[in-house]
């Protein structure tokens, strides 16, 4: 078990590690818009990959977030 300043200290950083990952992904997804604002890849199985793998770490780091918020809230007094 982690003492409480231990756990304030993992919940701020998955927090902040959680926010990092979302606003990274939101930068690569704006960088791949068009003028006319649709997204553009080289191929199908590029774009599926892409998707794919934005998708898991978009769950990834929206766990993060929720455990290190919980994590920090509950290790306050």
């Amino acid at each position: 078990m982690l003492d409480k300043q231990s756990m304030r200290i993992l919940g701020a950083i998955m927090f902040i590690l959680g926010i990092i990952i979302i606003f990274a992904i939101n930068k690569k997804r704006f960088n791949r818009r068009t003028i006319t604002g649709m997204e553009v890849f080289n191929s199908y199985e590029d774009s599926m990959a892409t998707r794919g793998g934005e998708g898991c770490l978009k769950l990834i780091a929206w766990v993060f977030i929720f455990g290190g918020g919980s994590m920090f809230l509950l290790s306050l007094d």
